[in-house]
């Protein structure tokens, strides 16, 4: 086979430091009511009253005019990446799809994904697990990335062909594998799939054709994806509601992707005639996404890649890592993905 090359890099962000999270609070007397115990949605309606500092607005501004690309609005506290007690998924992530005509609207939808991020570090569930860890919640600061999203648009939908998390230690290892060949977990479309813990594909990089949890066609049906997320770019997150922030991620079923034309790398068929499960699309039957073709034929080197990336991060670090990443296969110019 004709070597294909294939493009690692990461996804154009730009970030807002916790100074201005610091300067936001204090500039609009916040501190006080944050800290109050104030139901979600008043604390949130306040927040969203509260004008960002002017030079951050105007910097925005001049971010946007680049950057018309799906955005995702992150957050990355403190306390967040903690190694002792880490808050991972304690905050929102919010997509937007950043593609109205108006570049005014969108200025004022990112500032209002922010203002909702600054938020939700008050939030209930937020004081109380970091209460739990013994933090209080006024030692929290919050920093908030905005990082393209990778994927490709399809109709009104945009998502990645494959996302998951990759870790360079598996505290788990079976059978042959061993604690520094890693691990990951990977899904069909965006990664909230995996943040969720919903059903996505579990696999050393190392072994990625040994797959426990596919090993009858019952263990299949039973831990095989049958849906995947998507950000809709015709709906916008309902940023005034706590609960509503990922409102325009919507869960489609895999004849969706099918239809897209992205489900053949990953998907494997159970066939009720047969009792079995067959690797790709070649004959009717319940879709079912196991990363056959890529972890079992080779369709695409993400394991290769993957491997390479955490031995990178673990020389770096000097520690164990995990990687979040997502895979557009798209074609390159010239071949590749």
């Amino acid at each position: 086979e004709a070597f294909r090359p294939v493009r690692v890099w990461v996804p154009s962000a730009a970030i807002l430091g916790t100074d201005v999270f610091d300067r936001f609070i204090a500039g609009n007397g916040l501190l006080s009511a944050a800290v109050a115990g104030l139901d979600d949605r008043e604390l949130l309606g306040r927040f969203l009253e509260s004008p960002l500092p002017e030079d951050v607005v105007v910097a925005l501004s001049h971010y946007l005019d680049a950057m018309r690309a799906p955005l995702a609005v992150r957050s990355s506290s403190l306390l967040e990446d903690s190694l002792r007690l880490p808050a991972a998924g304690v905050y929102p992530t919010i997509m937007l799809g950043n593609n109205s005509s108006d570049h005014a609207s969108r200025v004022r939808q990112v500032c209002d994904a922010i203002r909702h991020i600054y938020a939700a570090t008050f939030f209930r569930g937020a004081r109380v697990y970091l209460e739990s860890t013994g933090n209080l919640v006024e030692d929290e600061k919050m920093a908030v990335v905005l990082q393209e999203i990778v994927g490709r648009t399809h109709g009104r939908y945009v998502y990645p062909d494959v996302s998951g998390t990759a870790d360079s230690i598996n505290f788990y290892p079976v059978r042959e594998m061993e604690a520094h060949d890693g691990v990951a977990i990977a899904a069909l479309g965006l990664g909230m799939t995996v943040a969720s813990g919903e059903r996505a594909v579990r696999f050393s990089p190392a072994h990625p054709r040994w797959l426990p949890q596919f090993s009858t066609p019952a263990d299949t049906l039973e831990n095989a994806q049958r849906q995947f997320r998507a950000l809709d770019l015709d709906r916008a997150p309902d940023l005034a509601e706590p609960m509503l922030a990922d409102s325009n991620v919507v869960r489609l079923p895999l004849d969706a992707a099918e239809g897209h034309g992205t489900l053949w790398p990953v998907v494997a068929t159970y066939s009720p005639d047969d009792d079995a499960v067959f690797d790709g699309l070649g004959r009717p039957g319940v879709r079912l996404v196991t990363l056959a073709p890529i972890l079992k034929h080779g369709v695409f080197p993400l394991p290769g890649i993957l491997m390479r990336l955490l031995r990178l991060g673990e020389l770096a670090m000097a520690t164990g890592v995990q990687v979040e990443f997502a895979v557009d296969l798209a074609p390159l110019d010239g071949g590749g993905a």
